[in-house]
């Protein structure tokens, strides 16, 4: 039911607040002469290529970086749903992975609230010990970093709707 792909959406938006954040700059500071001094000369003598350059060179950033959060969105927000809800921990293995992470996530995902991420992950932290305790003479040093990385992840995330750092992230 969408119209646009949500990284097209997110490279239009971005695209067109810059170009209008450049626009509003340059009106200000070279129509109205607000502002300092030589950002109102640098503005009354860019040339058509120059004119052509920054506002294409910066449209072509904002649209990458916008383009890019929103297509990296959706699958690192899943993939830390999944680790909150446990489906991680229990979809290891399975030949049906995205199929049983879905419903990990589906049935276990933690609320809104910063009280029940916290919960979900230290319960994520205390089964992944407990399997950890059970395993332990399997355990190799990259199973242990690569769990580290996931409970580092999780954390950050804990902390981001806590403190709203980076809410816009998730």
């Amino acid at each position: 039911n969408e119209l646009l792909d949500p990284s097209a959406t997110g490279a239009i938006l971005g695209l067109l607040a810059a170009v209008s954040s450049c626009l509003y700059a340059d009106v200000l500071y070279g129509q109205f002469q607000y502002g300092p001094e030589y950002k109102q000369e640098e503005v009354r003598s860019r040339t058509n290529a120059e004119w052509l350059s920054l506002y294409f060179s910066t449209a072509a950033s904002a649209a990458t970086l916008f383009g890019f959060y929103e297509f990296s969105q959706r699958p690192i927000s899943r993939w830390i749903q999944g680790t909150l809800s446990g489906g991680v921990e229990g979809c290891v293995g399975s030949s049906a992975f995205d199929a049983c992470m879905q419903t990990y996530i589906d049935t276990n995902a933690p609320g809104p609230s910063p009280e029940a991420q916290l919960r979900a992950l230290l319960t994520n932290l205390y089964m992944v010990g407990q399997r950890l305790q059970d395993i332990a003479v399997d355990t190799t040093f990259n199973d242990v970093a690569a769990l580290v990385r996931a409970w580092s992840v999780a954390f950050v995330s804990y902390l981001s709707h806590s403190f709203s750092i980076g809410a816009a992230m998730m």
